[in-house]
């Protein structure tokens, strides 16, 4: 286990480590779980920029019927926390430009739009946060 959010009035949050490799450390994906009763809500990640290593990305990928419900701010907490451990200066997130409700989450901790690109064929907005 990785360690226990709490969100303010709500409810805890787990995070679970499921991929790490050595090479890497902390590294990797992780499995979010609902802490009350260990309900499985969906993956957060952390994956270094092996060209600039400085540099690393977070993302997050929630079951719906969880959206709105806070697990992405603690995932994305989380998932700086992890950041701030490591040797990692810049931190980005790649987001659909129409996912408002994500571009919101991240803009609250610190997150700025850099630019706006296609990724296979998907539009898509790298946000980043100087960490």
């Amino acid at each position: 286990m990785i360690g226990v959010i709490q969100q303010p009035g709500l409810r805890y949050i787990r995070t679970r480590l499921f991929l790490v490799t050595e090479k890497y450390g902390k590294y990797g994906s992780y499995k979010v779980y609902d802490c009350f009763d260990e309900t499985f809500v969906g993956l957060g990640h952390l994956t270094l920029n092996e060209k600039q290593i400085s540099e690393a990305e977070i993302g997050y990928m929630l079951l719906p019927e969880y959206w709105g419900k806070g697990y992405e701010t603690e995932t994305a907490k989380k998932l700086i926390d992890i950041a701030n451990q490591l040797e990692i200066m810049v931190l980005k997130a790649i987001i659909d430009p129409e996912n408002l409700p994500s571009k919101k989450i991240l803009s609250n901790l610190g997150f700025e739009s850099q630019e706006f690109c296609v990724i296979d064929g998907l539009s898509g907005e790298v946000l980043s946060k100087k960490i």
